[in-house]
């Protein structure tokens, strides 16, 4: 099966050979500290948004368990590259997700055409691949159907807000 992306390019971005990591056990009562989380946060997001674009949703940290979650489809290639790229001292967990980062910033950038018709206050891109929420000021259920035929099963709509002017 090919790689999600070759050695190479991942070398000239990351700045290093990648060795593949394989089964790995963390003792929990010595958690990495959040900078690691974090800086592992990091790099799972660069890679996800250029190398691992075609598979990659979101990652979410979680610094009190020294973990950190990486929303993706499900793709093994990928998840070794990712596994490659963290040290071994922060955990990792997988979580299935039903979109990519990429399918929903497409669905972000059409609801923003639209936006001035449905009346749009707001896009949220979700870290965990699943719908945009997107918040308009009238007519949630219009816009929710019209949105579905725009950009099918991408987005959830709610009625907002509206703050009178002083």
């Amino acid at each position: 099966m090919p790689s999600v992306v070759d050695e190479a390019s991942l070398a000239s971005v990351f700045r290093g050979p990648i060795r593949p990591r394989h089964t790995r056990t963390v003792d929990e009562s010595s958690l990495p500290p959040d900078s690691e989380v974090s800086a592992a946060a990091d790099v799972i997001r660069e890679f996800g948004h250029y190398a691992g674009r075609r598979f990659y949703a979101g990652v979410t940290p979680d610094h009190a368990g020294g973990s950190v979650t990486v929303h993706r489809l499900p793709d093994r290639d990928f998840d070794g590259e990712v596994r490659a790229l963290v040290p071994r001292t922060v955990m990792l967990a997988f979580a299935d997700a039903p979109h990519t980062r990429d399918e929903l910033i497409a669905a972000r950038e059409t609801v923003w055409l639209l936006g001035e018709t449905l009346h749009v206050q707001s896009v949220s891109l979700p870290q965990d691949g699943t719908t945009l929420t997107v918040v308009v000021e009238a007519d949630a259920d219009a816009a929710q159907r019209i949105l579905d035929e725009a950009a099918p099963h991408l987005v959830r709509v709610e009625l907002g807000t509206t703050v009178a002017s002083p």
